[in-house]
């Protein structure tokens, strides 16, 4: 029983821009259970593998063949460093879109007034251009499809929020957990400084490169299809739109080669599987660390093999075979296979949790470092870096891995989790599938934050306000305190003044009493800073509560005693 089954047959474009064959596997498995079901669709891809009844492939393999490939030396000038990262992406999707709407194929879609579409399927990575068709379509409901986990530059304007730095590190972090300050501080900034840079190249294309598509405000996704699982990729909070089928691409076991399938049983002490993935080539490694491997890997009691896209030009060791292409996952799903030497790429680590096999990885960039971070702390792998490795190191690592029976262990307990859920990956692209078609793009599942300014958003409105509140309110305190103090510290002094001049009054008074009675007609200086002109008198004015003595009416009269 199928949900989709109760449908017409629909009709579904997707475009997959993106050339590496293990992103388009993901947006493949997908496809696949739309054409399992017998609906229409018709894919842009430039890796074709058209095997299905109601499947239309366009391939754009000539247009994106400078795409294909990479060696080492590339990713080392230019995707190592994070900022040269976002610029090779944003002049990748550039380049991409570009020869996307050059296409002859792709012009007579957008350009057919009467071209019909249920449902368009979108890499996220391009999907500034890509969205501009659900537009030319008449707005048919966008499913994005996101091969990595969740691209955090993209959150904001496809989502409408940002994701808390210190709950989910960045795509391009070295760890996939905050744990120390520094770590959440760092992660911080590399969230804010990223998006930023990445939203300035947007935002920094010169109108004269403006395409079509630029011109328009992108249009939201209905759902996206995450390849995302809390094995490997922290426990986040996600809007209820983002549906993580992970492992989707992952195909029923078909079988092995004959002649890799008897060097693998007949491995008695088992075998270890070594690729960099389908991007970046052994081929294209420097001859120092090419021979360090090797050297290493023939030195171990297992057998190796080993993808090498290239003739090996030296002797190889008895115990390794190369071979340009081989079925990793059902290779790796082989009881005899003890450890799988991998980039780290998401797709290979989803391979590797399936089977339940430690993994000493070599990540070389975007987002492998946090990936293998991730199976690091589940203590089933161990990750080193490809440029420092020493023999030393990676033989005491291949055999911590393998002697070590925890790695398994935690593996195996891996591979439990991850196959644990509800429902199958396929039965989830089904079923949510169709509830955006039956439900006109299901907007319920859309975020109102959509509709918020970045302000509004970051409530930078409402805590302006408040800032406002509380300076009103601490001036209106300070002017009450002040009002206060003033009153009361004036009282205080004028009672201190007077108790002053009252004290040094008396004192005056018992000394001119003391001074009268004994007749003494001078005046001594009493020290107390009285004005020099009345100490010449023979005699002093005095004054009592209700009493006064003038013995000489025309001694003038001491006007203060304030500064006494």
């Amino acid at each position: 029983f199928s949900p989709l089954n109760h449908l017409r047959v629909q009709t579904f474009l997707a475009v997959s821009p993106v050339a590496g064959k293990s992103y388009w596997n993901f947006m493949r498995g997908i496809l696949r259970v739309l054409t399992d079901h017998g609906h229409r669709v018709t894919v842009f891809t430039a890796n074709p593998d058209g095997d299905r009844k109601n499947y239309t492939e366009v391939d754009l393999t000539d247009s994106f063949s400078s795409l294909l490939k990479m060696d080492i030396d590339l990713v080392e000038r230019e995707l190592m460093d994070h900022d040269d990262l976002i610029n090779y992406v944003h002049a990748y999707w550039r380049n991409a879109c570009q020869k996307l709407y050059e296409h002859e194929a792709f012009g007579k879609i957008t350009n057919d007034s009467h071209a019909k579409f249920d449902v368009v399927f979108a890499e996220i990575i391009s999907s500034e251009c890509i969205s501009y068709l659900s537009v030319l379509l008449n707005n048919v409901p966008l499913v994005y499809v996101s091969p990595s986990p969740l691209i955090l530059y993209k959150e904001r304007s496809v989502f409408g929020h940002y994701s808390n730095p210190v709950v989910v590190s960045h795509t391009l972090s070295k760890y996939s957990v905050s744990r120390t300050f520094l770590e959440r501080f760092t992660n911080t900034l590399l969230h804010c400084y990223k998006s930023s840079l990445l939203q300035y190249k947007v935002w920094s294309i010169p109108k004269k490169y403006l395409q079509p598509f630029d011109l328009v405000e992108p249009a939201k996704p209905s759902i996206v299809f995450n390849n995302a699982h809390y094995i490997t990729d922290s426990s986040r909070p996600l809007p209820p739109s983002v549906i993580q089928v992970e492992s989707i691409h992952l195909d029923p076991l078909k079988g092995i080669l004959n002649n890799i399938l008897k060097f693998i049983e007949n491995a008695p002490r088992g075998v270890i599987v070594f690729t960099l993935g389908s991007i970046v080539s052994v081929s294209s490694l420097s001859k120092n660390i090419k021979n360090a491997i090797i050297d290493v890997l023939g030195q171990v009691p297992q057998r190796v093999l080993m993808k090498y896209e290239e003739e090996w030009i030296t002797d190889l060791p008895i115990n390794i075979m190369t071979i340009k292409w081989f079925p990793q996952r059902d290779i790796l799903m082989h009881p005899n296979v003890k450890l799988f030497i991998s980039h780290g790429g998401i797709f290979d680590v989803y391979e590797a949790v399936d089977a339940g096999t430690p993994v000493l990885g070599f990540p070389v960039f975007f987002d492998q470092s946090r990936n293998l971070e991730k199976l690091v702390n589940a203590r089933i792998a161990i990750s080193l870096k490809l440029k420092s490795i020493t023999k030393d190191m990676f033989l005491k690592s291949i055999t911590e891995l393998i002697n070590n029976e925890k790695y398994k262990r935690n593996a195996e307990i891996a591979a439990e989790q991850f196959k644990t859920r509800p429902m199958s990956p396929a039965q989830t692209v089904d079923y949510w599938t169709r509830y955006v078609i039956r439900h006109k793009g299901a907007p319920d599942l859309k975020s109102h934050t959509l509709n918020l300014t970045w302000y509004q958003y970051l409530l930078l409105d409402v805590f302006g306000v408040l800032f406002l509140i509380a300076l009103l309110i601490s001036y209106a305190t300070y002017k009450c305190v002040k009002f206060m103090k003033k009153k009361y510290t004036g009282i205080n002094k004028t009672k201190i003044r007077a108790t002053k001049r009252s004290s040094q009054l008396k004192r005056i008074i018992v000394y001119a009493d003391k001074t009268i009675s004994n007749q003494n007609r001078t005046l001594p200086r009493l020290g107390m800073g009285m004005k020099s002109e009345y100490l010449n008198y023979p005699d002093i004015l005095i004054y009592k509560s209700g009493f006064e003595s003038n013995s000489y009416p025309d001694l003038p009269k001491y006007p203060d005693y304030s500064d006494v």
